[in-house]
């Protein structure tokens, strides 16, 4: 039988929170929706997802919270970039992309 103090260790995971992204793209010339643009969002968290704006010039995505990412928006020769850092302060915060 042992004797003297016991200690237990114990090791707490935190569940990586998602957070819920949107972007809006607009061609800066005439103020108005990039619908059917081309956006690229680039992180190393996870694999490079491509998607289409909607009629608002809308994209939607998640990433991991403190995932860094690029975006790189283009229509018809019309390009644009913004970065940031996922965090609960910046989602659904729409991002806004003049290109």
């Amino acid at each position: 039988n042992e004797q003297g103090p016991k200690s237990v260790a114990m090791v707490l995971k935190e569940e990586q929170k998602i957070i819920d992204m949107a972007a809006r793209a607009f061609v800066a010339e005439s103020n108005t929706p990039a619908e059917g643009a081309t956006v690229k969002v680039i992180t190393f968290a996870e694999a490079d997802m491509e998607l289409r704006t909607d009629a608002a010039g809308m994209v939607n995505f998640s990433l991991p919270n403190g995932a860094a990412y690029i975006l790189l928006v283009d229509k018809e020769g019309l390009v644009g970039m913004h970065s940031g850092v996922a965090s609960p302060q910046e989602g659904k915060s729409f991002t806004i992309q003049q290109i």
